[in-house]
């Protein structure tokens, strides 16, 4: 997708260092505005008196981060990604994000890959979302915070929808305790629920199309349009029932859904790995902490890497950014490299031992 593309144009970029890597969120913070530029002010401050001439360099580059945050803050953009060399501070590689991204600025040797790759870790997990009702049964893929595809189908309202409590059709023949009308009323009543299954068996053969190996199915509404959807899904097929009769919202906020649950299934599934390394599960096939690892990427071993995502220093997200002390920059920083340059799978995750006990990295062997 477009964000990996990008981290390839910058993995690939034949360009003199240092580099000025920035990466701001600009969702709206407790106030109502992005902390974004703040963040940024305040990181210019700080890593800025540790190498002032390193920095200075790339002064024009602060200034002109400014002018394209205040532009996308106009824009449908959550997040922005700016990497610029000593070369052309002015004239940066820029990505701008409808999912966010967390705060962070830093002049480096090789471009900073932590956050481009933590947050295309946490935004490829596609989500379908449904939301079905009498009326009709509306889907959404999204990737990368994207709509990707999505499909609609409409049911025949005139043989679903109750009026004082019966269908159309049922009002014509009365009720069962009517005179004469206990046969007619349970014809109809058959009738009504076969049309309600054929609007059921044309919705979930379009959620079968529509949802991909490894996406996160979500189905929301009325609670025996939901149920009826899912009775004619096809066994084995994972579904996460949504207890909202409402729906998703707007499409950006359907959108925002889908990339938070996207995030949170990532981030369990990076837990969960660990927890299986740490618990004993790969035997001997694992590496932990900085030289162990280095020496599997060295000879190529690497399989799967789980970093957690709090071992290096950034500023925070939009609803508080302040500094957060990493203790493992340098080493993860390098690490990314060698991930990418040995096709190892990287995976970001909160298990707390991975932090404290292994300097923030382990990996599950190829042999």
């Amino acid at each position: 997708m477009w964000l990996n593309r990008f981290i390839d144009d910058i993995s690939n970029w034949d360009a003199e260092p240092p580099f000025m890597c920035i990466s701001l969120d600009l969702r709206p913070g407790p106030g109502g505005r992005p902390s974004a530029p703040n963040a940024l002010r305040a990181a210019w401050a700080n890593e800025g008196q540790e190498d002032l001439e390193k920095y200075r360099t790339f002064g024009d580059t602060i200034e002109l981060t400014g002018e394209l945050v205040d532009e996308a803050m106009r824009d449908d953009t959550e997040g922005i990604f700016l990497v610029a060399s000593a070369q052309a501070p002015t004239e940066p590689r820029i990505m701008s994000l409808p999912i966010a991204c967390r705060n962070d600025m830093r002049v480096v040797d090789r471009p900073w890959l932590f956050e481009l790759e933590r947050t295309a870790y946490f935004a490829a997990r596609p989500v379908v979302t449904v939301f079905t009702d009498r009326e009709d049964t509306d889907m959404m893929r999204v990737i990368f915070g994207e709509r990707e595809s999505g499909d609609q189908v409409e049911h025949a309202t005139h043989a679903l929808q109750k009026l004082h409590g019966r269908t159309d059709a049922e009002s014509m023949v009365g009720t069962p305790t009517s005179f004469g009308g206990g046969h007619a009323w349970n014809k109809i009543e058959n009738i009504v629920d076969e049309h309600r299954n054929a609007a059921a068996r044309e919705s979930a053969e379009a959620v079968v199309d529509l949802v991909q190996e490894n996406d996160i199915l979500v189905i929301s509404g009325p609670v025996k349009s939901r149920s009826n959807l899912v009775n004619h899904l096809p066994e084995g097929l994972s579904v996460v029932l949504r207890e909202d009769e409402g729906g998703f919202g707007t499409e950006r906020e359907r959108r925002a859904y889908s990339a938070d649950l996207a995030c949170r299934v990532q981030t369990e599934a990076a837990d969960q790995l660990a927890s299986s390394v740490l618990a004993g599960d790969y035997g001997e096939l694992v590496a932990r902490g900085r030289e162990p690892m280095d020496m599997m990427f060295t000879e190529g071993r690497v399989a799967r890497f789980v970093v957690h995502e709090d071992a290096v220093t950034h500023w925070g997200d939009h609803m508080d950014a302040r500094l957060i002390e990493g203790q493992h920059d340098n080493w993860l920083g390098e690490a990314l490299w060698k991930a990418r340059e040995t096709s190892a799978e990287v995976l970001f995750g909160q298990h707390p031992p991975v932090l404290h006990d292994h300097q923030g990295g382990i990996a599950t062997l190829r042999w």
